[in-house]
């Protein structure tokens, strides 16, 4: 994994592109992300918004192609179980780690600290 750099949206960009850019920037998936994949959201979205400032209804055919790109791109819930990926709260990884742990000290405890022998 690469670090990535989220650029902002840019200014001209309708509101609701701009909210689905944020979105996917705050989503738990965009851990995964790598810069291409952020570059390949941007250009998608810059598709979208010109469809949006061209004042047209999105044709169902155009906005079919826009869903599948952002489902390449893991954007939704549903696209990411079809990829077997499922994202837990934090609180969830705490009390794992938890048990984990807990698991851990019992284990010593039955064996009783490590003596050095000498």
């Amino acid at each position: 994994m690469m670090p990535v750099q989220w650029p902002r949206a840019p200014k001209g960009w309708q509101t609701t592109t701009k909210r689905l850019y944020d979105s996917a920037k705050k989503s738990g998936y965009a851990h995964w992300y790598q810069q291409t994949d952020i570059e390949q959201l941007r250009f998608n979205l810059e598709q979208v918004d010109l469809q949006l400032k061209s004042g047209r209804p999105m044709s169902a055919m155009m906005l079919q192609v826009v869903n599948a790109l952002l489902s390449d791109l893991g954007f939704s819930e549903s696209a990411r179980r079809k990829a077997n990926i499922e994202l837990q709260h934090p609180e969830d990884n705490r009390e794992e780690d938890a048990q984990v742990t807990h698991i851990a000290e019992y284990r010593d405890g039955l064996s009783g600290p490590a003596k050095q022998v000498g």
